[in-house]
């Protein structure tokens, strides 16, 4: 069986006829955190998509729990155990809090929340205040823990995190990497988008760079602090 979670290789994608993902190759080890790094436009959030089923792969596989998926719908891939907590949150703002996360468990939320606060105790004990609270006039923190909340629930083997800290204050962001901590000990995969390069990096196994839609770098945390690799591509965003 493989070592890894996730296997992408010479993966193509993109918008019509504008492509994006120019033959990207990239592994996520079982159970491994990796920080998926680069300036904005060089496709991270397309190659997170592309992933998750939301975008078409044009060329190149995508290995999953040992099987292929680039050719299985996004549902399907959520069913076996890839989570996408997308930038913007993804919530259903015009249902409360309780709606959002009972279209996520399909039923009755009570055992969710408790779920919630005993796994995530900062996210669940929010929530759990605002159940009734429509989900759009929550602050942009309590949105977020939504979402991320929402995700978690699907007990996911593989996270995709996309820029969850945007916009965010600290204490926020606090929990939610606290929260992110909790998924990797109970022995989820993640690959994770995130602005803030230093949190990248101190929860990250390894790093990846995209540059343009191509892989720029591979290697752990502190090669590339050691290179000129971090300056070449992360300093402006750092």
């Amino acid at each position: 069986m493989s070592g890894f979670a996730l296997e992408v290789t010479g993966l193509r994608a993109g918008y019509g006829r504008s492509e994006v993902l120019h033959g990207v190759d990239l592994r996520v080890p079982s159970g491994a955190v990796v920080a998926l790094l680069g300036a904005n436009g060089a496709g991270k959030t397309t190659l997170l998509s592309t992933i998750a089923g939301l975008i078409d792969a044009t060329a190149g596989t995508i290995a999953f729990a040992g099987s292929t998926i680039e050719r299985r719908p996004a549902y399907e891939r959520a069913r076996a155990g890839i989570c996408l907590i997308p930038e913007g949150r993804g919530i259903f703002r015009e249902l409360t809090v309780a709606e959002n996360l009972a279209v996520q468990v399909g039923g009755p939320v009570d055992d969710a929340v408790e779920r919630l606060r005993a796994r995530f105790p900062q996210i669940g004990e929010r929530l759990a205040d605002r159940l009734g609270q429509p989900a759009g006039t929550l602050s942009g923190g309590e949105q977020q823990m939504l979402a991320l909340a929402r995700g978690l629930l699907t007990d996911p083997t593989l996270v995709l995190a996309d820029e969850l800290s945007v916009g965010l204050a600290p204490v926020v962001v606090d929990s939610i990497f606290d929260a992110l901590a909790t998924v990797r000990e109970q022995g989820a995969s993640m690959l994770i988008v995130e602005q803030y390069v230093e949190r990248a990096l101190a929860i990250a196994d390894y790093v990846v760079i995209l540059h343009k839609g191509r892989v720029a770098f591979v290697g752990e945390p502190a090669q590339c602090l050691a290179s000129d690799v971090f300056d070449r591509y992360l300093g402006s965003a750092a």
